[in-house]
């Protein structure tokens, strides 16, 4: 069996006690079929005795009982003649008459039983009857013709031995039908016994097939059976794979992972986890999670987490510290959903952590970081604030004076010296104002305006201020300006001056020989009629920009070489502010450029052209005559000498009467003797005891003068400088070094001159 076993499962996929089983119901299969067939065989034998008794019964019964009758109505017969004649009964005469009826009734349903065989015998039966029959209407016809004569003992005698006679042969005839009926039975029987055999053939015949097919059915059965355990055992090793599989993927996850049911017990926990908590699998699953420190080590703090999972179905993002092995505080992350059962009841928990311990870490880094960053940058302004000051203050006296000697009848060689003075001077001021709007503009504090101005007349002014530089080299500068230029656009006047200025500069500054040329064109306009597309083209015939370094020259303090910046200077700053100022104004900048060839610089911003060509709207002020100042009284707070004497020597050219004060306090102490002595204050803002901004505050609140106009003259230029002034009290803001008509300009909006003021279109005083 276990031979069979091993050859029929080799794999053992089904159990040894289950192919017992089956065995066992093939062997009682095998069994019941045999039963089947020793039972219809004997079947067959006693149905064929019964009914071969049965059969014999029957006809031998009816036989007999048909010969009886016969028998008993003969006699009944002759004794009714017997009475008749003797004694005279003529009840009798009925009877002999039933009796006779009776008698040929019962031979012919003797005749009716009556076979092939036993027909000479019930030939014989019949003669007796008739000789019977005769016998006893002879004996009545003679009794009838002379009635006083009586039966004789020879005619009883004679009606005795036909009686006999009719015994011997109803005795014969039912022993010729007992053998025929025996015979007969044989072959019906046999007939019968043939018939059942072929039935129980055909039914044994059913019987073996159904027996084949139940061991067919077995069959197929166990080898489905077998495909199926096969197939579960494949299925099974599958996904015990891929069990592994999400065990070791889970395990080596970043993150944590652990499953609770719904007493808080712990039923998984990942490796990684594990590690962050410093536990062993073993001592972790089975034990409340409370146990492990979760929640920080605090019960309650878990138990409400947990009725809130509960309630909701998950929980999302929640920031959660729990305590390790060895009492570490693990700041973590949970994510956290809940299973259900088929019946809707909570069957466990699926919770994922996230250590964000590196994060808080790295938060913590990032704020000391981005701490030292602001401190830097509040560093930096801070520098940038004091260097301003520090470079303009004695810049606005070298400036100041040069402008006065330069008024002033000098020789030759003074005028020279102070000509040098003033371009030095200059193009310090540009680098100081490069590396501020520089500052500027990231930080992005840095406003482009939109007044109207004119276009062609700024154009002519650009190539003014370049062409002194440009004949110092013996360069030729030249504008090529498109004819359908607008007359008027609104847009940054101011910032576009810096942008060609720049250009034209650098191309004069890297140009020794041939020419400079400024080339403006309209573009057609893109789908707005109000608005325009201006390109400007800066080509010179310089030295050129390698191809290798064109597209880092707009970085800053970027040059082409450094044999270039030796020989031509600068800071590297020019280019990089073109092109961020280029960008604020949603334009475009652009470079083609040849060594030894020249450059060419494509620059195109889009304006709004004006609503009323041919009128300027903008605010200017136009100054027909010297503005009259005489009598005007002037407060002026500087701290440094020289700036203080430039103002003053500015302010008296105007014909106006100065008081000075060198810090706030001296202001303040003026001001509380004489309060209305004051036009107008001049105040700096960076001075010693007392800034220009306590002194304002204290001059608006304390001494109550808020209509006195109070003009800031300061060297801070940062990014909101100006509204931190105009926020303070003050009326308006110069820079350092003064313009003499920036501050002329100043002194007409805020003193009542007889000088005439230009109005805008609104009828508004222009500021």
């Amino acid at each position: 069996m276990r031979l069979i076993y091993r050859w029929i499962d080799p794999e053992h996929l089904i159990q040894a006690k289950t192919w017992w089983i089956i065995c066992t119901l093939a062997a009682l299969a095998g069994l019941l079929f045999a039963s089947l067939v020793l039972l219809m065989e004997q079947g067959e034998h006693s149905i064929s005795e019964t009914v071969l008794m049965r059969d014999k019964f029957i006809q031998t019964d009816a036989m007999g009982k048909e010969l009886d009758k016969i028998g008993e109505t003969v006699l009944q017969y002759q004794r009714s003649i017997r009475a008749y004649i003797n004694d005279g009964d003529t009840a009798a005469m009925e009877t002999v008459r039933n009796s006779r009826y009776n008698i040929l009734d019962s031979y012919c349903k003797l005749k009716l039983l009556a076979t092939s065989e036993s027909k000479p015998k019930i030939k014989a039966i019949d003669a007796a009857i008739d000789s019977v029959l005769v016998s006893g209407m002879v004996a009545l016809n003679v009794h009838f013709q002379d009635n006083t004569q009586i039966m004789t003992t020879a005619d009883e005698t004679r009606m005795v031995g036909l009686h006999n006679r009719l015994l011997l042969l109803t005795n014969e005839v039912f022993r010729i039908r007992v053998s025929m009926i025996r015979a007969e039975m044989e072959a019906d029987s046999a007939l019968g016994v043939d018939s059942f055999r072929d039935n129980m053939l055909l039914l044994s015949a059913l019987a073996g097939l159904v027996f084949l097919l139940l061991i067919y059915a077995m069959t197929r059965t166990v080898h489905r059976v077998m495909d199926d355990r096969r197939a579960y055992r494949q299925m099974y090793e599958k996904q015990r794979k891929a069990a592994d599989f999400t065990q070791n993927l889970v395990n080596i996850l970043p993150i944590g992972y652990h499953s609770l049911d719904k007493d808080g017990y712990i039923l998984d926990m990942n490796q990684t986890e594990l590690d962050w908590l410093g536990y062993t699998k073993e001592e972790v699953v089975g034990k409340h999670i409370t146990e492990l420190n979760g929640g920080g080590g605090d019960p309650e703090v878990f138990a409400k987490m947990f009725a809130k999972i509960k309630q909701q179905g998950y929980m999302k993002n929640t920031e959660q510290a729990m305590l390790g092995k060895q009492g570490q505080l693990i700041p973590m992350v949970f994510n956290a959903k809940i299973v259900y059962d088929d019946e809707g009841n909570m069957s466990h928990t699926i919770t994922t952590g996230f250590n964000f311990t590196e994060r808080k870490k790295l938060e913590n880094d990032l704020i000391i970081a981005r701490q030292e960053a602001e401190n830097a940058q509040h560093l930096k302004h801070l520098f940038m604030a004091n260097m301003s000051h520090e470079i303009r203050t004695p810049l606005n006296a070298i400036i100041g004076f040069a402008n006065f000697l330069g008024r002033a009848e000098l020789n030759p060689v003074l005028k020279e010296y102070v000509d040098c003075i003033q371009i030095s001077s200059a193009n310090l001021l540009a680098i100081v104002n490069d590396i501020l709007d520089f500052e500027k503009i990231q930080s992005g504090m840095l406003r482009i305006d939109k007044v109207e101005f004119d276009l062609p007349g700024l154009l002519h002014s650009v190539i003014t201020m370049v062409r002194p530089s440009a004949e110092e080299k013996s360069l030729v500068i030249h504008l090529d300006a498109d004819p359908l230029l607008p007359p008027l656009m609104m847009g940054d006047p101011m910032r576009l001056t810096q942008i060609l200025v720049n250009l034209l500069g650098n191309a004069v500054k890297f140009t020794d020989s041939g020419q400079v040329t400024l080339r403006v064109r309209r573009l057609l306009p893109r789908g707005s009629r109000s608005c325009v597309r201006i390109r400007f083209e800066v080509e010179d015939s310089g030295i050129g920009i390698p191809a290798t370094e064109q597209e880092r020259i707009f970085e800053r303090f970027i040059q082409a070489d450094s044999n270039a910046m030796r020989r031509y200077g600068g800071t590297g700053l020019g280019l990089a502010l073109v092109k961020m100022l280029v960008e604020l104004q949603r334009g475009s900048i652009s470079l083609v450029s040849e060594v030894g060839t020249g450059s060419t610089f494509t620059v195109e911003i889009p304006y709004t052209l004006s609503r009323m060509p041919g009128v300027l709207s903008g605010k200017h002020v136009t100054q027909n005559i010297t503005p009259d100042f005489k009598g005007r009284h002037v407060l002026l707070i500087e701290d440094n000498p020289m700036n203080r004497r430039i103002a003053e020597l500015q302010l008296l050219e105007l014909g106006m009467k100065i008081t000075q004060a060198s810090n706030g306090q001296e202001a303040i102490t003026l001001l509380r003797n004489t309060p209305c002595d004051f036009n107008l204050i001049l105040m700096d803002i960076q001075m010693p005891e007392m800034d220009g901004y306590t002194t304002t505050q204290l001059i608006r609140t304390e001494l109550k003068l808020k209509k006195v106009p109070i003009i800031a003259v300061t060297a801070h230029v940062l990014a909101g400088e100006r509204e931190k002034v105009l926020a303070s009290g003050m009326n308006d803001y110069l820079t350092k070094p003064v313009r003499y008509e920036e501050l002329i300009t100043a002194l007409q909006r805020h003193l009542p001159a007889d000088a005439p003021v230009l109005e805008d279109l609104s009828g508004q005083p222009c500021l």
